[in-house]
């Protein structure tokens, strides 16, 4: 219903108030027609909420818990409750070490090869086995370098009276870099302290490093090239 075609002013104003008073009474009664067909009971329906709460819950305590299932058996017998291991931070870093360590197993697989002895006619096989950091004792000077190998503990080299020995760069999470460091460039003498004798460097190692009474004492004279900052990782060959 409209009033705009009323000429005279204050009837249109009458006719406006009118109008309106008629809506505000029709709205009325119509909230109250839908009162009485929807009565309210004070309760609000959460079910969505609770499963979506709940399917949450469910996903985060799946990733930290182990799983559990029933084995099949017969109706007089239990069931045996057989336990399987679940996504937990602990298996996460079981998981860490057991791929850094067959990394390192691969690095030795890969270094263990035969090698020629000097008559040119038979082989021995050959073993680089990586040195335990605790066995290591290294100084870094202003312009050489001191290293200590302590094979007392050390079964590997149990007998052993001569080895060659390399290095390899690590970063900081121990992961190696067999190919960054080249001894040649980096020492310009290694010097074996207990014999006082100079070890040859070749084929990126140093050659016939004589061990005397279970130890080892080498001074290396380090170049221009040399970054004392570098971690090493040890493998001695026997």
């Amino acid at each position: 219903m409209s009033c705009d075609h009323i000429k005279d002013i204050k009837i249109q104003e009458n006719a406006k108030r009118f109008l309106n008073n008629i809506s505000n009474r029709l709205g009325e009664v119509f909230a109250e027609i839908l009162k009485l067909q929807n009565p309210s009971d004070g309760k609000i329906d959460t079910s969505e909420v609770l499963y979506s709460v709940e399917r949450n819950f469910r996903k985060e305590l799946s990733k930290e818990i182990s799983t559990v299932q029933l084995t099949k058996g017969n109706l007089k017998e239990p069931k045996t409750v057989v336990k399987v291991k679940g996504n937990s931070k602990k298996d996460k870093r079981q998981e860490k070490k057991k791929k850094k360590e067959s990394q390192l197993k691969k690095i030795i697989n890969r270094l263990t090869r035969k090698s020629k002895l000097e008559d040119g006619d038979q082989e021995k096989e050959v073993s680089l086995i990586p040195m335990k950091p605790e066995a290591v004792k290294r100084i870094v000077l202003r312009e050489k370098e001191l290293l200590q190998f302590d094979f007392t503990n050390v079964m590997e080299y149990a007998g052993e009276t001569n080895c060659n020995i390399s290095m390899v760069v690590i970063d900081g999470t121990g992961k190696p870099y067999e190919k960054e460091f080249n001894l040649g460039k980096n020492y310009r003498e290694v010097m074996n302290i207990g014999q006082k004798k100079i070890c040859k460097i070749e084929d990126n190692k140093i050659k016939s490093v004589s061990i005397m009474d279970g130890k080892i004492q080498l001074e290396l004279k380090v170049t221009d090239y040399f970054n004392n900052s570098l971690k090493f990782m040890y493998y001695v060959e026997v």
